[in-house]
């Protein structure tokens, strides 16, 4: 992983980061990351399979209901 600093950014453009992963560090501080597309894309694929287990799980173990009214007072307690 690359890491290079907000001014740095500023100064050189867009073309220092690469095609790699890259941390933007602003006062000392590792504070944005940018990732090439295909990254972000298996990044967003990884979040939804992880909420698929989840809800499997979830089921599994009848923490689920198909009463809609039980779901909406469920989501107005939250």
């Amino acid at each position: 992983m690359n890491t290079i600093t907000a001014s740095e950014l500023k100064a050189r453009g867009i073309q220092v980061v690469g095609d790699e992963v890259t941390t933007i560090s602003y006062r000392g501080k590792p504070t944005y990351l940018i990732l090439p597309e295909s990254h972000f894309e298996a990044y967003e694929a990884f979040l939804l399979e992880q909420a698929l287990r989840e809800a499997r799980s979830d089921i599994e173990a009848g923490r689920y209901s198909t009463d809609l009214d039980e779901h909406l007072r469920e989501l107005d307690d939250v």
